[in-house]
């Protein structure tokens, strides 16, 4: 199956999301369309809201949309609808809005759901414009404790627990004698001490729940239309929140054809500083890159931030045109094959009214929309060479244990970045070790514990395994990490990595995980402050404190000591096969970054990961990024400051390449 024939023919394409108002008639469709083809984007999404094209009972109004697909026909323009089959229209009267979830347990709404899905995809699955089809916007719902879904839950614990009532009752604390008694745990007199067990099996519950809704539609799309692709476009991704309307990216990449995303920053990445923005629009990009199920890691940016958010996002910013030079080329340069942005034009109401447009008040062009085109051009300048790209080898990889980031979720207190105990640790550790990484020069790809154990492709090529925050690890994870160090591969892990199992036990794999990291843990503590580190090479000052844990270690035989604690406990032990940091130096890291902590795991990668290309001495605002091309490696080189010239070391043949690169454009090499 095509992905796309825009994409697959040209390289990377541009886009925008068109939104039609319930009072736009079919002319202004039209006229934002031949908008959007001068501004050289090339694909346009639309949502196609039940609500707007069934206003009332037995009413259907197709005309605005008709005419969208009609005119970008006209213009050589994709169409990617996303149907709203899981929002009930208003005159049901079972929701708020034409973006709430219905109660899809409901059969009479479930069957009337899929009925208007089957409406839109026989409508235009055979129209020259359709490009491929969104399934569910930014999936994400709070499963309701009904009787429907207390049926469901119970049959899908006993699959989690081989249909055996004696191993759940292990588990948990209210006991019963079959699955069919158990009900939702009890609202009245909360324990301070509540069942970590029982929250994350509910989690994780409605995780597939939200996963089995996906399959299901997008099951009913193929059956329609076979020859046009379903992506999903996953939200929240650097956040574990987003654990708590039931998505996970890794899940929905299992059910659909290839994955999307959106990245807003005013909404996706808070947590980032504005200066590093741009690190936090990479890493979604590299964390989808690494979960999309399509072959050469086929995915898009399916939502990007085009416009100002002044009341609708948990900050008040818009992108400047640096800004969204920086934010498309980094996408472009892990490998989206599209980047979509949102919004062409204003919604006219509702929470987001007057926002995010690339148009400006009066309907012209914004500076944002000039940007946006300029970037159109430059891609368009290399497309013979980005057309032929594909995803880079990613020699160094992070766990992305989602596990741990439930976890986390549970037993953090509020989301202060510079608390360790937040909400969010896991997903800062995580991102600390993509920022440390990727300033090391690596690219970086993510793999979670499912395509762990699978192994394949995609982890044969990588030398380098790397556990950020990780406290929280299955018996079959540490075994398929003991099987990547007996290949040869090399683990690096921080803080309490593999204290307790996803179901929050402690020491469940003591053993296993100090045969892989060649030492026992002692001990732990707990101290609000920094903990410094005595380093064995006590001529270097120290590269960095301890943070949150001090956990010492009894090393094995064959392990070695690189730091201590002021009692002259191990912190830091190294073995052949792998490296563990006795604090949270990841999260650490990402709060407060540092040269030295940068420049200390530098000593300790060496050469265990070499990349083919190395940017030397960049000024600020200068970036490389690789990918893979049928002659070779490509390197991109984006600029987000003014003029300057980059110096680039070729690992194969040493010489030095001098490319000019203007202020806010990019460069790209092919060696």
């Amino acid at each position: 199956m095509p992905f796309s024939t825009l994409t697959t023919a040209a390289g990377p394409i541009l886009g925008t999301q068109l939104f039609i108002n319930r009072e736009d008639s079919p002319d202004q469709v039209r006229g934002w369309l031949r908008q959007i083809a001068a501004a050289r984007l090339k694909v346009v999404r639309l949502f196609v809201y039940w609500d707007m094209v069934n206003p009332a009972p037995d009413v259907w109004q197709w005309d605005a949309f008709d005419a969208a697909f009609d005119e970008a026909a006209a213009l050589g323009l994709g169409i990617v609808p996303t149907p709203f089959a899981q929002c009930p229209p208003g005159w049901m009267r079972l929701t708020t809005n034409n973006q709430s979830v219905g109660d899809l347990e409901d059969p009479a709404l479930w069957s009337a759901a899929r009925d208007y899905l089957r409406r839109c995809v026989e409508r235009w699955r055979d129209h020259p414009a359709l490009d491929s089809w969104i399934v569910w916007n930014e999936a994400s719902m709070n499963v309701p404790r009904t009787p429907a879904t207390l049926g469901l839950f119970r049959a899908w614990l006993a699959r989690r627990y081989g249909h055996d009532i004696a191993r759940y009752n292990r588990q948990y604390y209210r006991q019963f004698t079959a699955f069919e008694q158990i009900d939702f745990e009890p609202t009245s007199q909360l324990s301070p001490i509540p069942s970590r067990t029982e929250a994350a099996d509910w989690l994780d519950y409605t995780i597939d729940h939200l996963t089995e809704k996906i399959r299901v539609l997008t099951a009913d799309i193929r059956a329609l239309d076979p020859r046009h692709p379903v992506h999903v476009n996953p939200h929240l991704i650097l956040e574990a929140r987003s654990y708590g309307c039931a998505q996970s990216i890794w899940s929905e990449a299992r059910v659909v054809d290839f994955l999307g995303c959106s990245i807003h920053p005013v909404w996706h990445c808070t947590r980032f500083p504005l200066a590093r923005r741009d690190r936090a629009v990479a890493m979604i990009n590299d964390l989808i890159r690494s979960a999309t199920p399509a072959p050469d890691a086929y995915y898009w940016v399916s939502e990007l931030q085009g416009g100002p958010a002044l009341f609708s996002g948990f900050e008040a910013n818009t992108p400047t045109p640096a800004d969204l030079h920086a934010w498309l080329w980094e996408s472009v340069a892990a490998g989206a094959k599209a980047v979509v942005f949102w919004c062409f034009n204003q919604r006219t109401s509702g929470g987001e009214g007057g926002e995010w447009n690339l148009l400006d008040q009066r309907g012209r062009p914004s500076r944002r929309l000039h940007a946006a085109t300029r970037v159109a051009e430059q891609i368009a300048l290399h497309a013979p060479l980005l057309a032929a790209a594909r995803p880079p080898r990613t020699l160094v990889k992070i766990l992305h244990s989602e596990a741990s980031w439930r976890l986390a979720s549970l037993e953090g207190s509020g989301s202060d970045v510079t608390n360790p105990r937040n909400t969010e640790a896991a997903a800062d550790a995580t991102a600390g070790a993509y920022e440390l990484l990727t300033a090391l020069g690596h690219e970086v790809g993510f793999i979670d514990e499912y395509a762990l154990a699978a192994g394949g492709p995609r982890l044969d090529e990588t030398r380098v395994l790397v556990l950020p925050g990780c406290t929280a690890l299955a018996a079959e994870t540490v075994a398929s990490l003991a099987a990547f160090t007996a290949r040869g591969g090399f683990v690096i892990a921080d803080g309490l990595a593999g204290w307790k199992d996803p179901a929050a036990w402690v020491n469940a794999h003591a053993e296993p995980l100090a045969a892989l990291f060649g030492a026992d843990l002692a001990d732990i503590e707990a101290h609000p402050g920094t903990l410094p580190l005595t380093f064995a090479a006590a001529a270097l000052p120290a590269p960095f404190d301890g943070w949150l844990v001090r956990a010492s270690f009894d090393p094995r035989p064959g392990a070695t000591v690189l730091a201590r604690w002021d009692d002259d406990t191990a912190a830091i032990v190294r073995s052949p096969h792998a490296l563990r940091i006795g604090t949270n130096f990841f999260q650490r890291h990402f709060a407060f970054p540092t040269d030295a902590a940068r420049d200390w795991l530098a000593t300790q990668l060496g050469d265990l990961a070499p990349e083919p290309f190395t940017l030397l001495a960049p000024p600020p605002g200068l970036r490389l990024r690789r990918l893979a091309h049928t002659e070779g490696d490509l390197a991109v080189i984006i600029n987000s400051g003014p003029a300057t010239t980059a110096r680039i070391r070729i690992r194969t043949t040493g010489e030095i390449r001098t490319l000019p690169i203007p202020a806010t454009d990019a460069a790209v090499l092919l060696a």
